[in-house]
């Protein structure tokens, strides 16, 4: 086996999965408060270390030089965006850590809720307060979804009551989960969380702005440097594969003729 080869080719993949984030966080850079992935790599021992041949004879030069890299799951970056003023009653915004809770209507478990940031609601058809990308009904601190009046003015208090003239109706569902990275990406821009870390969620003490949403929190200069230093890297992997390719054709059709 080329060794080498196969060092250079796994940080050719690495960093071709780093573009592939690094273009979605971009492409993201003005979705409503969507939270940017960050990617992740694992240095690889060399190959008789990590498969366990304590019998195979060591090659000290080669065990030296590791495995490459092996990826790692993405973690979403959950730092705040930009407050963007709307003026639109059932827009919201969370200031602080938190998140709404959304129902799926489908499924038990951990598939029938959904948690997000993004706060711009309207009020369906049959009356119920839903979120307004998805559609999933919007649920209250009891886990409850929200009826309101279509045609009443709706006024939303910075700790999450809902009035409609001048009475509270309900109250909107702002949770935390007990760690951050429990949370996971489900689409649509929303997070799933496992059965027992639902049951471990606490209230959350952010405050509401009404009449605003929170912004993406991708920063576009930062992510277009990353993207410059993945493409740097793969090109240096692909002249490292290349070199090892010439290597290989010298040692075939110069060193290894019989005269």
């Amino acid at each position: 086996m080329n060794y080498g080869l196969y060092v250079a080719a796994s940080g050719m993949h690495v960093n071709m999965h780093r573009m592939d984030v690094l273009g979605n966080n971009l492409a993201n850079v003005q979705t409503t408060a969507f939270k940017p992935d960050a990617t992740a790599f694992q240095w690889r021992h060399a190959e008789r270390i990590e498969a366990g041949l304590s019998g195979v004879p060591a090659k000290r030069m080669l065990e030296r030089l590791g495995g490459g890299v092996k990826l790692s799951p993405n973690f979403p970056l959950f730092r705040e965006g930009q407050l963007v003023e709307t003026g639109n009653p059932l827009d919201v915004a969370v200031q602080g850590d938190g998140f709404f809770k959304f129902a799926t209507g489908r499924g038990e478990g951990n598939e029938r809720m959904r948690f997000g940031r993004d706060g711009r609601f309207t009020i369906g058809a049959d009356g119920y307060l839903v979120h307004a990308a998805s559609g999933m009904r919007v649920l209250d601190a009891g886990d409850n979804p929200i009826r309101l009046d279509s045609t009443g003015e709706v006024r939303i208090q910075p700790d999450g009551s809902v009035e409609q003239g001048g009475v509270q109706v309900a109250r909107l569902g702002l949770v935390m989960p007990p760690d951050m990275t429990m949370l996971r990406k489900a689409g649509s821009n929303m997070y799933t969380l496992g059965n027992t870390e639902q049951e471990s969620l606490q209230p959350s003490s952010a405050q509401l702005k009404q009449g605003w949403t929170e912004g993406s929190a991708v920063d576009a200069m930062s992510m277009m440097m990353e993207l410059a230093s993945a493409n740097g890297a793969i090109g240096a992997n692909a002249r490292m594969i290349r070199m090892h390719d010439e290597m290989m054709n010298a040692a075939i059709n110069r060193l290894g003729r019989v005269g």
